[in-house]
């Protein structure tokens, strides 16, 4: 089994496609945590602010940039005072209560500080602007019901109190209901029509409603009111970003920083802008410019990342997320930015292969922001989630009604088809996001997938081309259509393109693993081999690139290191391990451990095919059917068969292996239908003539078995085996002579083969060719010594000329490999019997007879023995114990023992 899903190698994260989505949400989210704070962070403010602060210096904004540039450069308690100096300046001010627990997390001494407030409303009752001041203080504490009681008894206590009507506004939108929001914050105004701020906070609340119209006339009517304030202009032009008007944005980002030429926070929109507008070249700057002012600036990191994405720089993309994420406060109003930093992150590292970590992003971001449509599909493959298709598609929807304009919403739309398998509705919604933005590599990527899954490899590959000779620097596109073209059967041209990736980016692990895949099924397996070790290099952690390879040490029969891989395989992708359980257990299986291949065996039978079984499963079930006959446990194998046959009903394999089942059940006549049938399914199947010829044998038709083999001969590379066979006939028929010449010819068709060597020595044994009968049965046990029928066979012949020590040595080493072997304790146990050793051969017959309670004639040699040392009730209750335990006896058999027993009783 290899990986290679050509079709769903996911391309740079669907984020890319959505940096206008994403920026203005992160612009949106800025303005809700800090209020409209100005993030200037530099060296003169910092200068200015602690020359003027002693002299009680009145700008509550500069007291929270100083608190801000003191956090970022790891001086929380300077920043703790200067939070403290600005929430001295206007108690009011809920941004000074914010950043302090931002850096100090005082969340208790802001308990106390609500007690204070609580003493001193106990005292004066009927002070609104005490309740406006806990309020602000419970809503920063969470306790946002507590906070809504405080404003509303506030309003009682003085319903022309502009400023509760705009905190209960600012809390309402903060519980996510605008509506409410939008109706103290109209009441505000009605009540002072002349301040700014409330202009300001009702202005992001219609944004929040979805109208930008009306949000873009309050941040006009604030800048009436004081065309000086800097940040209204960056408001205002973040809306005139989420509609379009890329210019009016540009302009009022202008004017914005003309006001204030240092001001991080504009500059980091006038990126943006430009990220949305895909002027990737103008925007890095931009955003260098921002961290070499704010190096702890994480909005700026996560934006540049996004540039970098763009720009093929994955590396350094991965590496502006995780700093990002690094830098963001963990607190709840930045759960959603965490969000949407995760998913950026995890698209590029499934995108590198690194399933693991991108599943862990993926959770995580979900967790962060429910509402967030699923940016990618691997969370849903992987984790086994249910992947709620109807809720996710009406989101999308919803999102489509609310902003038509956005392209992201139909990528997303198309990204949802394609996971349900509807390539052709995909491709309607990725045609109308290409109306809003062209030259996007995400589109021409999913375009390529959906021709790809309609098995149209020609559009797929003409997209893709198309895409490459727009970014003619991007390994990933180019590692794509290299794979468009592995699919298509062209390898040369794959073979290209992964090369060209490969030189762009020689860290890219995609590439390797492709090529690597390719090669494998060119048969280039060293070429394979070293790309999977140079993918794996990169990533230790390819779990792809660890099957792949671990497959090709199989194939190479490098069972060992093959097993290694696959065992890391499996300790990283638990639930999608069933082709490698199944070629572990075939690795297992060449090394001799039977047991470990079973266990891999039933391993993967227990993974879910309630889809239908497939060509690993009919093989495992097979490989396992076989393995339990070579096990002595031929019921199981039967049975196992029996089940790959259903599934698989024209597999001549099958019937050839359930042949050799029921042959070793003695089930011939059941064997000789099934390998017709295998014959009939191929009628040049070699094995099946060998094979049938052997039943044909065992039935005593020695003509059809002898006609079988010659078939045999003419149909299969290994003749060995087929001569062998033939040999066997021969021998059974009683011409030794014959044998030995067909035992010959399959030694010289197979040399290692050592079972023929076995069989030749007793042929030479049968003809009187003493030593070269023992020359055979040296060279078998040579060639593998821990065959523990070799020394059984030799020991026997030793015994049969008489060389009765070499004998019992050879039996002894047999019974030593194999402690089971009642066959051999029966043979020893005779030969003492013959030297009057009877204890020996007494405790020889108890052996051979509790391994194999069936076997009559240790029954018999037993009771013999007994006799010979005149312990004739023992042999009596051995003779007795004969004739009621051994269950095959014939009449003949019977009367004997009968016999025997009625002398011994008459004695």
């Amino acid at each position: 089994m290899l990986i290679r899903d050509k079709v769903t190698m996911l391309f740079l994260g669907l984020f890319l496609g959505c940096a206008d989505l994403h920026s203005a949400e992160m612009a949106d989210d800025t303005k809700m945590d800090m209020g409209q704070v100005s993030r200037s962070i530099y060296e003169d403010v910092k200068k200015e602010i602690e020359k003027e602060s002693a002299q009680g210096y009145s700008d509550i904004s500069s007291y929270i940039d100083a608190g801000l540039l003191y956090r970022e450069e790891g001086e929380i308690g300077k920043a703790a005072e200067a939070f403290d100096k600005a929430k001295s300046v206007n108690p009011l001010d809920p941004r000074s209560y914010y950043f302090k627990m931002v850096v100090s997390g005082e969340k208790e001494k802001y308990n106390n500080m609500i007690e204070g407030l609580s003493d001193r409303i106990d005292k004066e009752p009927v002070n609104a602007d005490l309740y406006v001041e806990r309020g602000v203080l419970y809503g920063l504490n969470g306790l946002k019901g507590n906070a809504l009681e405080d404003f509303k008894k506030a309003i009682e206590i003085d319903n022309t109190h502009a400023d509760a009507f705009m905190q209960r506004g600012i809390c309402h939108a903060r519980l996510g209901d605008y509506k409410q929001a939008l109706k103290d914050l109209d009441m505000s105004i009605n009540l002072d029509p002349g301040k700014t701020a409330y202009y300001l906070y009702r202005g992001f609340t219609k944004e929040e409603l979805g109208d930008h119209d009306g949000a873009i006339g309050d941040y006009s009517r604030g800048i009436e009111i004081d065309p000086d304030l800097p940040y209204i202009y960056v408001d205002r032009a973040i809306v005139y970003g989420k509609k379009g008007q890329y210019q009016e944005s540009l302009r009022d980002l202008a004017i914005s920083r003309k006001l204030d030429p240092e001001n991080v926070f504009t500059l980091l929109t006038y990126g943006v802008i430009l990220l949305v507008k895909k002027d990737y070249a103008d925007a890095l700057p931009v955003f260098n410019e921002i961290l070499e002012k704010a190096p702890g600036y994480d909005l700026a990191y996560y934006h540049r990342g996004a540039v970098y994405s763009f720009l093929g720089e994955y590396g350094k993309a991965m590496d502006d997320f995780s700093r990002s994420l690094e830098l963001v406060p963990m607190i709840d109003d930045t759960k959603k930015f965490r969000s949407i930093v995760r998913n950026a992150r995890g698209s590029l590292y499934e995108l590198q292969g690194e399933i693991d970590k991108a599943v862990i992003d993926y959770t995580e971001a979900e967790e962060l922001w429910p509402r967030a449509p699923k940016r990618m599909l691997t969370i849903g493959i992987i984790n086994d989630n249910t992947y709620k298709f109807e809720l996710a598609l009406s989101e999308v929807n919803n999102r489509i009604y609310e902003d038509p304009q956005n392209p992201a919403h139909y990528i997303f739309k198309a990204i949802l088809y394609l996971d349900t398998g509807n390539a052709e509705e995909a491709l309607t919604q990725l045609g109308n996001a290409a109306q809003l933005i062209s030259k996007d590599p995400v589109l021409y990527y999913l375009r390529s997938r959906a021709y790809a899954m309609m098995n149209d490899m020609g559009n797929a590959i003409s997209v893709l081309q198309e895409a490459v000779g727009f970014f003619p620097k991007h390994p990933l596109l180019r590692t794509t259509l290299g794979a468009a073209y592995a699919v298509a059967r062209q390898p040369k041209k794959a073979l290209a393109e992964f090369g060209k990736a490969i030189e762009l980016d020689a860290e890219l692990v995609w590439a390797y693993f492709e090529r690597g895949t390719l090669y494998l099924e060119l048969s280039r397996h060293d070429e394979g081999m070293d790309d999977f070790t140079e993918a794996l290099r990169i990533d230790p952690d390819c779990a792809e690139a660890l099957l792949n390879r671990g497959c090709l040490y199989n194939r190479v029969k490098k069972y060992k290191l093959a097993i290694q891989d696959l065992t890391r395989y499996i300790r990283l992708r638990p639930k999608s391990a069933y082709g490698a359980y199944f070629n572990r257990g075939n690795s297992y299986w060449h090394l001799g451990e039977k047991e470990q291949a079973l266990r891999d065996y039933t391993k993967a039978l227990e993974f879910d095919i309630s889809a239908g079984p497939d060509d690993t499963y009919v093989k495992t079930l097979q490989n396992r059917g076989v393995l339990y006959n070579e096990i002595g446990q031929p019921e199981k194998g039967l049975a196992d068969l029996n089940k790959a046959i259903s599934a698989s009903p024209g597999n001549k394999h099958l019937y050839l292996n359930r042949g050799n089942s029921f042959q070793g059940l003695g089930r011939m006549e059941e064997a000789l239908k099934d390998l017709t049938k295998a014959i009939e399914l191929d009628p040049e199947f070699g094995e099946a003539y060998g094979n049938r010829g052997i039943v044909y044998d065992h039935l005593g038709q020695a003509k059809k078995a002898l006609a079988d083999y010659e078939k045999a001969l003419g149909f299969t590379p290994d003749k060995g085996k087929v001569y062998y066979n033939v040999a066997l006939v021969y021998a059974n028929s009683g011409d030794n002579q014959k044998a030995i010449d067909l035992y010959t010819k399959a030694l010289e068709a197979d040399p290692p083969f050592i079972d023929a060597y076995i069989n030749r020595g007793v042929g030479y044994r049968m003809i009187g060719q003493i030593d070269k009968a023992f020359d055979d049965f040296n060279k078998a046990i040579l060639l593998s010594p821990e065959r523990p029928e070799y020394y059984y066979s030799r020991g026997s012949e030793y015994c049969g000329i008489g060389e009765i020590d070499k004998g019992m040595r050879d039996l002894a080493k047999a019974i030593e490999l194999k402690p089971d072997y009642f066959e051999a304790y029966y043979n020893r146990a005779s030969y003492c019997f013959d030297l009057g050793e009877y204890g020996q051969a007494i405790r020889d017959t108890d052996k051979a007879i509790s391994i194999a309670p069936q076997l009559g004639v240790a029954y018999d040699l037993k009771g013999k023995a007994l006799e010979k040392l005149g312990k004739d009730k023992e042999a009596l209750s051995v003779y007795k114990s004969f004739l009621n335990n051994v269950k095959d006896l014939d009449e003949e058999d019977k009367r004997n023992i009968r016999a025997w027993i009625k002398r011994l009783e008459n004695k």
